[in-house]
């Protein structure tokens, strides 16, 4: 495939603008984002934290080989659990150790070079490739087995008290049914009542 058909849209660094990332998806297409309805655009991602993580890795550790398949696991360990669950919550970012460092600026930079040298159309600016200083930890992130404690406990509440609400609308509505039955039957008493004494 020539290099001219090839278009590298980057991601826009931490604090751009929001509809950034729509704009040059939308230059490329030749679509103005203006014409878009956007009413309906999903909540933004919600990414896990270091203490979330954590909580999610030891979870996952506990779930046996043949429930993690693509198929099962996403709907509910990912898509349920990881974002509705864990998903947004207060913590600290996870970041890159500063050990680290050498080796993903080579690596960010080797990239940045083939794009640079591949002739690609780029959207955005090829620098937004390059790890910043604020993805670099300046010792090991740990997390203690009490802000564990805690994120389970979170996670544990939010779920049971998810199932609550579900629990108490199906109860409500069994109890507004058995309600409406029993009034329409009272109904149709009252009428045979009635149409018997008519009768007579």
């Amino acid at each position: 495939m020539p290099a001219e058909r090839i278009h590298v849209v980057t991601v826009p660094p931490p604090g751009a603008d929001k509809g950034l990332l729509l704009e040059r998806f939308c230059s490329v297409l030749g679509v103005d984002p203006a014409l878009l309805d956007q009413s309906s655009v999903g909540r933004a991602n919600r990414g896990l934290r270091l203490e979330q993580a954590e909580v999610l890795r030891r979870v996952n550790a506990g779930i046996p080989d043949d429930l993690k398949r693509r198929d099962v696991y996403g709907d509910v360990g990912k898509r349920g659990f990881s974002v509705k669950v864990l998903g947004g919550a207060e913590g600290r970012p996870i970041l890159l150790p500063e050990s680290e460092r050498a080796w993903c600026e080579e690596l960010s930079q080797r990239y940045v070079d083939h794009v640079r040298a591949g002739g690609y159309d780029v959207v955005g600016d090829v620098e937004d490739l390059l790890p910043r200083d604020s993805a670099f930890a300046p010792d090991e992130q740990e997390v203690s087995e009490e802000q564990v404690a805690q994120v389970a406990v979170d996670a544990l509440t939010t779920m049971v008290s998810r199932q609550l609400t579900t629990h108490r609308t199906r109860k409500d509505r069994a109890a507004a049914e058995a309600a409406e039955r029993a009034r329409r039957g009272w109904r149709g008493r009252v009428r045979r009542l009635l149409g018997a004494g008519v009768s007579r």
